[in-house]
């Protein structure tokens, strides 16, 4: 039985259906007369009432679940110590709709959106609840990269690609290519893209074939002069004006002369050596020469050659005209030929 209220002589109060027959047949006892209506309408009507809120909350809560599941509606921008976020975010907006329904976004295109930008080198994009968070990396300015910090690797020799190692940088040349001394062979960068690039420290090793070679001329037929006598004459001289008769010397024949002054006092002494030379020619066949020839020329090569060069090959080129014999000694290497670039 439900609650009850006074009103004057007669009372009211609210029964459930099934306690109704029981409650007439008590007051007809006592000759007390029941008047009853049905109030179902009202009573489930207050009861929602009551669960109003609840459901209220509960539809509420769904709703949130729906929204942060299935939309985007924040934009989280992070990196862009230089770049100025309303610029981002301008640029974001010219391919994409926020808030937006999550599988209506185009990751990639607002990726493509952003990396464009000028002093953007590179733009990661993702979804993260209802946000969409995106991680900028800055280009570094142009004048950051220093000679001497961003040096590139370079060819120290002319050769022939053998093999390349790289660990940082680009490599510009290819095994089998060849290069001139000072051509760059990694360069002190990273390619991002066609138009970006980022710096950093060059470092790797190549290795290539390096020919050094070496060359002299002999003649089977040559002149050498032999001295064949040295006469010495003094001539004394008081400032301009000689003292006692002065030698001649003669003009037949071929002579060396070499002169001194030597001064003593006001006096000075001029003294001349002359020597008498002779002329003979000298046959010296080639043959007898060849091999001391090129031993010679290879010494003058292996002075360059260290211990961690591996020795290829070697040979010797020998071309004659009229008794003049052209000699030329090469030496073929594998070695290191990559240097730090200046």
């Amino acid at each position: 039985m439900g609650g009850m209220v006074k009103e004057g002589r007669s009372l009211s109060f609210t029964v459930t259906k099934k306690q109704l027959p029981v409650v007439e047949e008590y007051f007809a006892k006592f000759g007390i007369a029941v008047e009853k209506y049905a109030l179902g309408a009202d009573r489930r009507a207050r009861k929602l009432l009551i669960k109003l809120p609840l459901l209220i909350s509960a539809f509420l809560v769904v709703a949130a679940f729906a929204v942060f599941f299935n939309f985007v509606i924040f934009v989280k921008i992070e990196g862009n110590a230089n770049l100025d976020e309303a610029s981002i975010k301008e640029r974001l907006f010219t391919c994409a709709t926020i808030p937006s329904y999550k599988k209506t976004l185009d990751l990639k295109k607002i990726k493509n959106a952003i990396t464009e930008m000028d002093g953007v080198a590179l733009c990661s994009v993702k979804i993260k609840g209802c946000v969409l968070e995106i991680k900028i990396d800055e280009e570094l300015e142009a004048e950051i990269p220093d000679v001497e910090e961003f040096a590139p690797i370079v060819a120290a020799y002319d050769s022939i690609i053998t093999s390349i190692v790289v660990e940082r940088g680009t490599a510009l040349v290819e095994v089998g290519r060849s290069v001139k001394k000072g051509e760059v062979l990694i360069a002190p960068y990273y390619v991002l893209n066609e138009e970006t690039r980022l710096p950093c420290q060059a470092l790797g090793w190549v290795e290539g074939r390096v020919f050094r070679e070496t060359s002299t001329l002999f003649t089977e037929r040559r002149l050498e002069t032999e001295v064949e006598s040295t006469e010495i004459t003094r001539d004394i001289y008081l400032g301009d004006i000689p003292l006692g008769k002065k030698i001649e010397e003669s003009a037949d024949g071929l002579y060396l002369t070499e002169t001194r002054d030597v001064r003593c006092g006001f006096l000075t002494i001029k003294e001349k050596t002359v020597k008498k030379l002779t002329v003979k020619e000298i046959f010296r066949p080639f043959d007898e020469v060849k091999e001391g020839l090129e031993q010679e020329l290879y010494a003058k090569i292996y002075i360059d050659i260290k211990n961690n060069m591996q020795i290829v090959d070697k040979w010797c080129i020998i071309e004659e005209n009229a008794g003049t014999y052209s000699v030329k000694c090469f030496v073929e290497t594998i070695e290191m030929v990559s240097i730090k670039g200046g």
